[in-house]
């Protein structure tokens, strides 16, 4: 979910510089392929109007399409703005100066359907079998698995340890989230011998690039389905 943080062009102009001075990795989100990684690099004053150039580290080129490209300063929440490629070289894309920055609010209890080949693997305290599930969605404090459980399971079983492989929509990487354990909150029999469980976690307190790692996916995700 997105919000207007300003349209004062003097504000937007100081937090584009601040980009260019820091070196700061922004997030090119198109709808229907992997996000980009780019460094805003300079702002061009034309006569028909200003431009933000970029540069582009990969080789795979951008559509001319609308897109949002993600920031996220230090210990602050996730920003953003839109944009419309219209010049593109090997390694160098050129915008129109952004009219508005929004802040990226991640919803209360946010849940975001997990995408593509999202995965877990885990076992049940006590037991050494090892469960590989899929994930359907996933939240700040629990998720959605589907598999073939081996053993019998039932609601307030313990997971120790789950480790969980998240897609994104339009992207091959994965992000990668161990937990120290999970309780079962719900088991759900479903059709070919598959069992859904709800699963409710912790991430720990001093655990801080743990829980900056599972809301920035939860971000990210919701960038990719609120923007396009």
């Amino acid at each position: 979910m997105r919000e207007y943080w300003t349209e004062d062009r003097r504000k937007i102009l100081k937090t584009i510089t601040r980009l260019i001075k820091a070196n700061t990795p922004l997030h090119l989100y198109q709808k229907g392929v992997p996000p980009h990684t780019v460094y805003a690099r300079e702002i061009i004053s034309k006569k028909k109007g200003t431009l933000l150039l970029f540069f582009k580290p990969g080789s795979s080129r951008v559509k001319q399409e609308k897109c949002f490209i993600s920031f996220q300063p230090k210990g602050q929440p996730l920003y953003g703005f839109e944009g419309i490629p219209l010049l593109e070289s090997e390694q160098h894309i050129a915008m129109s100066f952004p009219e508005a920055i929004y802040r990226v609010q991640r919803r209360k209890h946010a849940r975001v359907e997990t995408p593509g080949n999202s995965k877990a693997v885990f076992t049940f305290r006590n037991r050494h079998r090892i469960q590989n599930c899929r994930v359907l969605d996933f939240s700040m404090r629990g998720a959605r698995l589907v598999g073939e459980i081996f053993g019998e399971v039932k609601k307030g079983d313990v997971i120790e340890p789950i480790s969980l492989s998240l897609c994104s929509r339009y992207s091959a990487t994965e992000e990668r989230i161990n937990l120290p354990e999970a309780t079962v909150t719900r088991v759900v029999e479903r059709p070919d011998n598959e069992t859904e469980l709800g699963i409710f976690f912790k991430v720990p307190q001093n655990n801080l690039e743990l829980a900056d790692t599972v809301e920035l996916y939860i971000q990210m995700r919701m960038i990719e389905d609120d923007s396009f």
